[in-house]
């Protein structure tokens, strides 16, 4: 049987219930950005389970669909992900996702998650990540940069940044 690898949330507000699971005892483990969904995702670790919040990403113009899904449910679940085979990228570097097609009869969003690079070697990029993650979850202040709206940055350009 495969395992729950998070639960996916979508939210309004990343900074109030970034603090809501804090309190709860979660950290910051992941901070992505999908364009193709436009959503700034924020992996919270709870040790046997993740909370993902999603932020649909209002200046680009791919959130429509996470857009109205927030304005029809409201925030709250919106998909379960398991561990398994994905084909389509996610929110991290080396994360890949495929989603079921919900109907009448099965109404709840489900993903299958599948990471297909080892981590057994860092690279610079997962180096910068965890800095950032790490004075991410000392101070949530550096939090604003994401309740306002995160610009992606283009890997490529990433990578000559922090080299």
């Amino acid at each position: 049987m495969n395992k729950v690898h998070h639960i996916g949330i979508i939210v309004k507000d990343l900074k109030k219930y970034h603090k809501i699971f804090r309190e709860l005892g979660g950290r910051v483990s992941d901070v992505g950005y999908v364009s193709e969904f436009g959503a700034i995702c924020l992996f919270i670790d709870f040790g046997n389970v993740k909370i993902e919040l999603i932020k649909p990403h209002r200046k680009n113009k791919n959130s429509k669909h996470l857009s109205k899904f927030l304005k029809k449910y409201g925030e709250g679940l919106h998909h379960i992900a398991f561990k398994g085979k994905g084909s389509k990228k996610g929110a991290l570097l080396d994360m890949f996702v495929d989603f079921n097609k919900p109907n009448k009869d099965n109404r709840i969003l489900i993903e299958t998650v599948e990471f297909k690079k080892k981590k057994d070697k860092k690279t610079k990029i997962d180096k910068f990540s965890e800095l950032f993650i790490k004075e991410f979850n000392k101070n949530c202040k550096d939090f604003k940069m994401f309740a306002k709206g995160l610009k992606p940055i283009p890997i490529e350009r990433l990578k000559r940044i922090i080299k």
